[in-house]
C-alpha cells in the first residue's frame, strides 16, 4: 500500500476562461473560473502583483475583467504590452464579457496555462 504524501495536491485550476460568443475576428469572453482576487491573486514583491508570462502577456487582478490595451498590438506587434485583467475589486462586474482577437488567443491561453501551473508548484 502507498503511503501518501501529506504535501501532495491535486492539480488545480487558478484561472479559466470562458468564450461566450464569437465574431468575424475576436472572442468574447468572460472568466470562468478564479480562485484569487487582488492581491492574493499572485504573491509577488513587484507592484499591483501583476502576474508576468513567458510570452509576455501579463495578468493582474485589480478592478475588473477587461482585455487591452485595446487594439495598442496593431500597431507595435508586441504582445508584452498586453494585459489580462481578471476579478478584481468591483465584485459587481464579475461578469462582464470582454474580446480577445484570435491572433491572440494562443499566446493568451499559454499565460494562462503558465498561471495555473507556477500557482500549483506553489500552494501547498
Amino acid at each position: 500500500m502507498k503511503k501518501k504524501n501529506k504535501f501532495f495536491k491535486k492539480d488545480q485550476t487558478y484561472l479559466e476562461l470562458k468564450i461566450v460568443r464569437e465574431t468575424e475576428t475576436k472572442y468574447i469572453c468572460k472568466i470562468a473560473k478564479q480562485k484569487y482576487r487582488n492581491e492574493k491573486f499572485f504573491p509577488s514583491e513587484k507592484p499591483y502583483h501583476i502576474f508576468i508570462s513567458n510570452v509576455g502577456i501579463r495578468i493582474s487582478s485589480q478592478a475588473h475583467p477587461d482585455f487591452g490595451p485595446t487594439n495598442h498590438y496593431k500597431y507595435c506587434n508586441n504582445v508584452s504590452l498586453i494585459m489580462l485583467y481578471v476579478r478584481g475589486m468591483s465584485k459587481s462586474k464579475d461578469d462582464q464579457t470582454f474580446s480577445i482577437p484570435y491572433e491572440i488567443w494562443g499566446a493568451v491561453q499559454l499565460a494562462i496555462l503558465e498561471y495555473n501551473l507556477l500557482m500549483n508548484r506553489y500552494s501547498i
